[in-house]
């Protein structure tokens, strides 16, 4: 016998089952519109020379840049380095003011019809270009950072975040997604950046000649004397034998040298911005290490209790590398407190005992 009688039963179950959807719980779709947003288009040339990266920027609205592409593409490829060499400076001392005569990147010709803003010193942006478009001018800039504090693929992911573009997870992710090139301008090495995104483009304005007055060599730390044995470091600690205090300088609170037989390392005691990964991807790129994910860094140190906190310490050292760096991380107080010894590989690990037993006695 045929059970027909399911049919009926089947439809009426499946109507009763959509009378219960009511119209307030269907899923809606919105679309959210920005309308300060543009369609944007970054370019940037980036060369190494000695401990610097020196970018040179064009952005704007999408459609002017590719308009100016071939004149910007030009105006880098007539850069030339001069043969003074960038001083070398300790990674964590303050940027130095640039003033035009040390500048030692030259171009064999300007952009035409491009305007030249007043030279400023400054500790970053060096030169800036202007050409007259409407309803903004578009500017080619010319930046220097030390390539101690930023990573190609740090450098890529602050751009992305600013053009709305997912980032980039490596270096060779990037090169694949046609973010980043590789290429050479005589014997200098020069990687291409280029991406299309959404933002709101921000003219930025020339600088202010009279700031050459108020610009000059950045202070000393001044900080409240603590209980501690070093002005605004939080913790006490033991001083190991032989090593010698160093006289403070920018950016480092207290400093200590230890030399035998011809060779020397410096522990250096010093708060500085950033994440824990990053920080410790500054030091990573001293030693010629390849850079991690923040994450991955991080969870590359080994866990250290130090003064009753969970800190971070990193051995780091690498064959192509002149120096091993030992550092620790203590997270207190808001902030970031470092300890770290630099010097050549096999000096640092023969002192690393001291190095351990200084950080060891550390006390609120």
């Amino acid at each position: 016998m045929r059970r027909f009688w399911l049919i009926p039963c089947l439809v009426g179950s499946l109507l009763i089952a959509l009378a219960g959807c009511t119209e307030s719980e269907e899923v809606k779709k919105e679309e959210v519109v920005h309308p300060s947003r543009e369609a944007l288009r970054l370019n940037v040339a980036i060369l190494k020379r000695d401990d610097y990266w020196w970018f040179v920027r064009f952005s704007g609205p999408e459609e002017i840049v590719k308009q100016h592409e071939a004149a910007y593409e030009s105006f880098v490829r007539g850069v030339r380095f001069e043969d003074k060499k960038d001083k070398k400076e300790d990674a964590d001392e303050e940027e130095p003011v640039l003033d035009e005569k040390s500048v030692p990147l030259k171009f064999a010709q300007e952009p035409k019809e491009w305007k030249k803003d007043p030279f400023v010193p400054d500790k970053i942006r060096v030169y800036a270009y202007r050409l007259n478009t409407q309803p903004k001018d578009v500017q080619i800039v010319i930046t220097r950072l030390k390539s101690a504090h930023n990573t190609m693929l740090s450098n890529l992911h602050r751009w992305q975040k600013e053009m709305s573009v997912p980032p980039s997870e490596t270096v060779e992710d990037a090169q694949a997604k046609g973010f980043l090139k590789r290429d050479k301008i005589g014997e200098q090495e020069v990687w291409w950046v280029a991406m299309n995104g959404l933002g709101t483009y921000k003219e930025t304005k020339p600088l202010e000649p009279v700031r050459a007055k108020k610009i000059g060599p950045m202070p000393l730390l001044k900080v409240k004397k603590d209980k501690g044995d070093s002005p605004g470091f939080p913790f006490r600690y033991e001083v190991p034998a032989g090593w010698t205090k160093k006289p403070r300088r920018q950016m480092i609170i207290e400093a200590f040298e230890v030399a035998e037989g011809g060779k020397s390392a410096e522990t250096t005691l010093s708060t500085f911005g950033g994440s824990v990964g990053a920080n410790i991807n500054r030091w990573r790129g001293m030693v010629k290490l390849p850079e991690l994910e923040d994450g991955a860094a991080e969870k590359s140190a080994e866990r250290r209790m130090v003064a009753g906190i969970n800190a971070y310490y990193v051995n780091l050292h690498s064959p192509g590398a002149d120096q091993r760096i030992l550092a620790v991380v203590i997270p207190s107080g808001g902030k970031l407190w470092f300890v770290r010894m630099a010097g050549p590989p096999d000096f640092v690990e023969k002192h690393r005992p001291a190095f351990e037993r200084f950080v060891d006695s550390f006390k609120r």
